[in-house]
């Protein structure tokens, strides 16, 4: 395990479809998760064997079927055990942008400092949706992009019903609140003059084909 955490500034599919698919197995340069951050969230679904993460300080123990939820700006890194493993990183912001009934719904359960819970264990409702999601995206069929964006919502609608969540401390400001800060000033700049989108500087890797999403095999 590497403990010196870094920013992984990379692109997420593309600038419409902001999601990107990953699988991980023994063979893979980055089997051994170091620890880093990132300013999209990421869904961790084990396939096969365990994952010890943590998750901004807190320990999780995610076996088969399990599915570990990083928010944006969190620190996390973790050490498989004989493990095959899948992740989806995506930009929630994107995903919520244009649709302002449910940001308001979002923003006012789930903004400021409440947290979806780290670990959604295998077998539940948010785990079964999310298994949904990640087999969508593999097979990339036809309307695979529609079915992605409504999985995403369903994710966040179960979050919500069953009570997935919890509310943080206001006392001591979270990584991914700051990382919340950073989209807000990227997107809104103070003062009469637009500032340089920080993003963009982020982001400079060759484009990839449009409203795709990208999917790694390393067997």
């Amino acid at each position: 395990m590497r403990y010196l955490a870094f920013h992984e500034r990379m692109v997420r599919g593309t600038f419409d479809f902001p999601i990107e698919l990953y699988y991980v197995d023994a063979l893979h340069p980055r089997y051994e998760m170091p620890f880093h951050w990132h300013m999209e969230c990421e869904l961790i679904l084990i396939l096969e064997g365990g994952f010890s993460l943590s998750v901004d300080g807190e320990a999780v123990c995610a076996g088969p079927g399990a599915c570990v939820f990083v928010p944006s700006g969190a620190v996390h890194g973790g050490t498989p055990h004989n493990c095959v493993y899948e992740c989806v990183v995506f930009d929630m912001d994107r995903f919520l942008q244009d649709r302002s009934v449910c940001r308001q719904k979002y923003a006012a359960v789930l903004g400021d400092s409440a947290r979806i819970h780290t670990l959604l264990p295998a077998g539940g409702p948010a785990a079964q949706v999310v298994d949904a999601l990640f087999e969508n995206m593999e097979k990339e069929q036809p309307g695979y992009e529609f079915l992605t964006t409504g999985l995403l919502w369903q994710l966040i609608g179960i979050v919500l019903r069953h009570r997935l969540y919890a509310a943080g401390s206001s006392e001591a400001p979270h990584p991914w609140r700051h990382a919340d800060q950073m989209k807000r000033s990227a997107a809104h700049p103070p003062g009469l003059c637009r500032a340089p989108d920080l993003g963009r500087a982020w982001r400079q890797r060759p484009a990839l084909r449009p409203n795709t999403c990208a999917a790694y095999s390393v067997r």
